[in-house]
């Protein structure tokens, strides 16, 4: 059992880490976006982790899948201004799937240009 605690504790800290590099990502490249929620910063950040929390536990999406999507959708020219929180990734679309599915669909059909790296490096 401890050993599935600190499984959970090192998932937990990779979920924060992501989430943290995600919006420095998106506050540089989206700033104006940014500045009127500055006051609500830690609800975005909040929001943001259980949403990756819950497409681990309730969607069956791992860590390891979620980040490159991610990585490959803010240097995409047409999700990176949709995706500035990661809060309503869980949101259904019109076409009934999430906006998480629909993002991990266009990614797997795409050539992978944007590496993890550069969405941890900046």
């Amino acid at each position: 059992k401890d050993k599935d605690k600190d499984e959970d504790i090192d998932k937990d800290k990779d979920i924060v880490e992501m989430v943290a590099v995600f919006f420095h990502h998106q506050q540089i490249a989206h700033p104006n976006h940014f500045r009127k929620f500055e006051d609500k910063k830690e609800s975005l950040y909040s929001g943001s982790y259980d949403t990756i929390e819950k497409l681990i536990r309730l969607d069956g999406f791992k860590l390891d899948e979620i980040k490159p999507v991610i990585a490959w959708a803010i240097g995409d020219s047409f999700w990176s201004p949709n995706i500035l929180s990661l809060a309503g990734l869980r949101k259904k679309s019109d076409n009934g799937r999430t906006k998480f599915e629909n993002i991990y669909a266009k990614f797997t059909s795409q050539d992978k240009t944007h590496k993890m790296e550069d969405f941890i490096n900046g």
